[in-house]
């Protein structure tokens, strides 16, 4: 798939019904507002995909990965090299998303990143012995018109082992508990 087939996919994907469904089922609320970011110049500028409202106030601003095979790991994208040497961040350095999207289409499938927690993993000493190990490995780069694109590719149990995958905010379930307790409480008297 082409570069410019690849994004009209995901632009389609990322408004499809299925796909608002599977955030609100992951994030745990309903979601109130969406903003998608299409335009290059828009996209430059926030530096992130969609900002999304939820009816419980969470605003999250995500970037969105869509991959169309199966997941097999994480695939961050860390740095461009052109033509003339110069080398550019990737989308985990540049993004002010503060959660990822990884979206399998093929399952229909998603897995939310913590963004925050993803780039203070990749700037620990853990993270670079795990490269030298090859546990995290560079796959092959991708050549682009002018430019080759460097990944690297982590593993979803180092994902899961380093508490980066996102969970509804545990300060929210210590509030339900704390409204049941009072509940139960005043139904017991």
């Amino acid at each position: 798939m082409s570069y410019e087939a690849d994004l009209a996919k995901s632009k389609e994907v990322s408004r499809s019904p299925w796909l608002h469904t599977l955030y609100e089922k992951k994030l745990g609320s309903r979601i109130t507002f969406t903003e998608h970011i299409d335009e290059v110049e828009d996209k430059r500028k926030y530096n992130y995909d969609k900002r999304i409202i939820c009816e419980d106030g969470q605003e999250l601003l995500i970037e969105e990965k869509f991959r169309f095979r199966p997941i097999r790991d994480l695939l961050v994208e860390t740095h461009h090299v052109f033509s003339d040497g110069t080398i550019k961040p990737g989308w985990v350095s540049l993004s002010n998303a503060n959660l990822l999207s990884y979206v399998s289409v093929t399952d229909k499938n998603m897995m939310l990143i913590d963004m925050i927690r993803l780039k203070d993993f990749m700037n620990t000493e853990r993270y670079l012995k795990l490269k030298e190990k090859k546990i995290i490995y560079s796959p092959t780069p991708a050549i682009n018109d002018g430019y080759v694109t460097h990944n690297d590719a982590i593993d979803w149990k180092i994902i899961e082992d380093e508490n980066i995958i996102y969970r509804p905010s545990r300060q929210k379930i210590r509030e339900k508990n704390y409204k049941l307790e009072w509940f139960l409480i005043f139904y017991i008297l």
